[in-house]
């Protein structure tokens, strides 16, 4: 497997392109989804991975989605970072409607460390890799877990709570099944800080609002600064799809024949240049995004799916970026980074 410093490498020698449509981002998305549970996150975020999935609700034995709990608004991740035998689970990185995702790594091993990738998701939320038909392994703490192989990948899924599901991933060799099962044993749930984005957006479009933030200020290094993403959607789309077991977002607007095409999403992020300020047309603008460069290493792109230019062009104007990205303190609260009506809220 490619250690994240190769990966930074080739990143930077093969930059994205100055300028992306729709389909662009959402390849770079599904490459991040399938790269995500062999390996640390971080490195797609260098190769442009803008998105991961929405996972589907879980259906009871009726079939009936269960009843969601009252909407409030998401301010915090969910669980904090922790050590256990020589393993150290790295605090959240990514928030979203449906879980919330931490890297794996060894303790004091450096870049090297990473060992997988441990995910969390709110109680009546599926895990990404179906349980249907599996035999149960050996329970965690008493509850039900399952313990499997998925493309090169151990996968130890367990239930920390009523139907509340938490899937720790590793590439195969790389953890031992007992070790898996003391690092899960040691999750606790809450004390988790507020995620801290590194721009702040001023005017979202009406009825938008957060569904995925992706931020990691402490990993931030000369060639990393690409660590924030915010994915926004309206409500009711954020509604249908945890609403609609089995259905992942389709974020290109793409779907059989028959069901539901979501390609309302806005996505608002920063990636390692593709060219510098003077190569940029005077235009910042095209009929699908907006894009600026901020200095030699990073741009801040804006993909609005099928908003109106004029819509995504406001957004782009209100956004401020950090003067100073190696700053951790300077970056926004996530509750500060949008307008209220527009925070991530689990309904």
């Amino acid at each position: 497997m490619k250690q994240l410093s190769d990966l930074l490498r080739e990143a930077k020698a093969n930059p994205p392109a100055a300028r992306y449509g729709v389909d662009q981002v959402v390849a770079a998305g599904r490459r991040r989804r399938r790269r995500r549970n062999g390996g640390w996150a971080v490195a797609a975020a260098v190769a442009v991975a803008v998105m991961i999935g929405v996972p589907q609700v879980i259906t009871r034995a009726g079939g009936r989605p269960p009843v969601p709990a009252a909407p409030a608004p998401v301010t915090t991740y969910t669980f904090r970072g922790y050590t256990v035998d020589g393993y150290v689970v790295k605090d959240p990185f990514i928030l979203d409607v449906g879980a919330v995702v931490a890297g794996v790594g060894r303790s004091g091993a450096g870049e090297k460390s990473s060992v997988g990738s441990l995910t969390v998701y709110r109680p009546g939320v599926a895990p990404e890799h179906p349980l249907t038909g599996l035999a149960a392994a050996e329970p965690m703490a008493g509850r039900t877990a399952f313990y499997r192989t998925v493309d090169h990948q151990k996968i130890l899924t367990w239930e920390y709570a009523a139907e509340a599901y938490a899937e720790l991933a590793t590439p195969e060799g790389e953890v031992s099944k007992a070790d898996a099962y003391r690092i899960a044993s040691r999750l606790v749930m809450g004390g988790g800080a507020e995620p801290r984005i590194a721009l702040r957006v001023g005017y979202v479009p009406d009825g938008y609002r957060v569904m995925e933030t992706w931020s990691s200020p402490g990993e931030v290094t000369r060639f990393v600064r690409s660590m924030t993403n915010i994915m926004l959607a309206p409500a009711a789309s954020q509604k249908a799809l945890l609403t609609n077991p089995g259905r992942m977002f389709n974020r290109n607007g793409s779907a059989p024949e028959g069901e539901q095409r979501f390609h309302d999403q806005l996505v608002i992020g920063l990636y390692p240049a593709g060219r510098t300020r003077e190569q940029m047309p005077p235009e910042p603008c095209d009929e699908k995004s907006c894009m600026r460069v901020l200095d030699d290493d990073v741009s801040m792109l804006i993909v609005g799916g099928d908003l109106p230019i004029e819509e995504i062009r406001k957004v782009y104007e209100s956004v401020t970026v950090v003067s100073d990205f190696t700053d951790d303190a300077g970056w926004y609260p996530l509750s500060a980074a949008v307008p209220p009506s527009a925070r991530l809220v689990v309904e």
